[in-house]
């Protein structure tokens, strides 16, 4: 069964095992993850890092500004 796309944060994060896993995929702390939860948008300078860890992972989200269309491919550089 294929997943629908992610539409908001609270479920980006959920689908990453919740803050405190997702923290530790991007190096940050668990708090920044839940001000992000908390004011609806992840910071634009964590879009290519996180973009990149949604694709390794198979989730389903891209940055909000971005076009449907664009071709997604995983950069591992941006993940370490």
């Amino acid at each position: 069964m294929q997943q629908r796309s992610v539409r908001t944060v609270a479920e980006l994060v959920r689908r990453f095992g919740g803050p405190t896993a997702l923290a530790r995929a991007l190096g940050i702390s668990p708090n920044a993850v839940s001000n992000w939860t908390a004011a609806g948008e992840v910071p634009e300078r964590w879009h290519a890092r996180l973009l990149a860890l949604a694709v390794q992972r198979k989730v389903d989200w891209r940055p909000p500004d971005w076009p449907p269309d664009v071709q997604l491919r995983c950069r591992p550089e941006l993940i370490a």
